[in-house]
């Protein structure tokens, strides 16, 4: 049974990766891989790391702002679940995005 942590992080948008698609080896299909919007956080030992948020899913959650609007530097918190597998390969745990805030005294247009 996996494990579901709530997280709360605050994050700047540094950009976003192109949307793209594949030839599934198995059936030949092509498959539309959305947009990845980047985000930079700092962690709890003062480094910085990269958490990346597909814009399909984005789209999805509430008070997300329209990704395209974006621009860098524009700081957001995103809140969500880390589901942590306790079997299996690290490829199996995720992060699933479940709300979007805009700081305090940040832009509202965003």
């Amino acid at each position: 049974m996996p494990n579901r942590l709530p997280v709360e992080v605050e994050v700047e948008y540094r950009g976003i990766s192109s949307a793209s698609e594949f030839v599934a080896r198995d059936t030949g299909e092509r498959v539309q891989v959305p947009p990845k919007l980047k985000f930079e956080y700092d962690t709890f030992d003062g480094d910085v790391e990269m958490l990346s948020v597909s814009g399909a899913q984005f789209d999805k959650v509430q008070g997300a702002p329209d990704y395209r609007s974006l621009e860098r530097g524009d700081r957001l918190v995103l809140l969500g679940l880390v589901i942590l597998q306790d079997r299996g390969s690290e490829r199996d745990s995720y992060f699933k995005l479940e709300r979007v805030d805009i700081p305090q005294g940040m832009k509202e247009t965003v």
